[in-house]
Parts: C-alpha cells; sequence; structure tokens
C-alpha cells in the first residue's frame, strides 16, 4: 500500500521494528554491566531501568528495599545510567576516604 504514491507503508513498518529491535538490543547491552562484574541487584525494565520503582516509592524508601533484598552493594540503573548503591558504612568509608583519589572527577547525580 502506497501513501500518496510516494512511500511504500511496507518500507515504513519495516524501518518501524528495525528501529524497536535495535533500541531493545542496545538497551539490553547497555544493562548488562553490573551482570558482567557480577555485582547483584534488580533486573532493569529496557529503556527505564528501576526508575520506575522509584517513581511508585519513592528514592529512599525504594533504596533501603533494593539494599535489604540484594545486600551493600548494589548496581541499578535509572535509565541507561549505572549507579552503584553502597550502604554498609565501612565500605562508605573506604570509598570516601582510602580510595578518594581514584574518584575525584565522577559527574555530579542528578539524583543526589
Amino acid at each position: 500500500m502506497e501513501v500518496l504514491g510516494l512511500v511504500n507503508i511496507n518500507n515504513w513498518i519495516l524501518a518501524l521494528v528495525f528501529f524497536c529491535v535495535s533500541l531493545l538490543l542496545y538497551s539490553k547491552w547497555k544493562h548488562s554491566l553490573f551482570r558482567r562484574y557480577g555485582v547483584p541487584g534488580p533486573s532493569p525494565v529496557p529503556l527505564f531501568g528501576v526508575s520506575l520503582k522509584y517513581n511508585r516509592k519513592g528514592l529512599a524508601l525504594t533504596d533501603q528495599e533494593i539494599a535489604r533484598e540484594y545486600g551493600d552493594v548494589v548496581g541499578v540503573y535509572m535509565g541507561h545510567i549505572p549507579l552503584l548503591l553502597v550502604s554498609n558504612p565501612e565500605t562508605i568509608k573506604e570509598i570516601m576516604v582510602k580510595e578518594f583519589a581514584r574518584t575525584p572527577n565522577r559527574p555530579i547525580s542528578i539524583y543526589t
């Protein structure tokens, strides 16, 4: 079927399907970082990560639930941005004091 005699709709549908599949594969690849390193965490929703959970329950409550379920060090995704949640005070102290030289130029998160 042609639209205005110019474009075949089947080509548009094929292009749309290709784009959607490519987007899902890209999202799956971006959400595999923590799995590759063996960091536990909730399974992210393609394109959104765990953002939908944060929208439903709030930041603090969701972080507490995730830490309770997966442990002191947890990997989560806000969209495609990987975030490492650390809830053990000794580990936080080690990162912020002893390993500070390795992390001074980290970007500031909009979620803090």
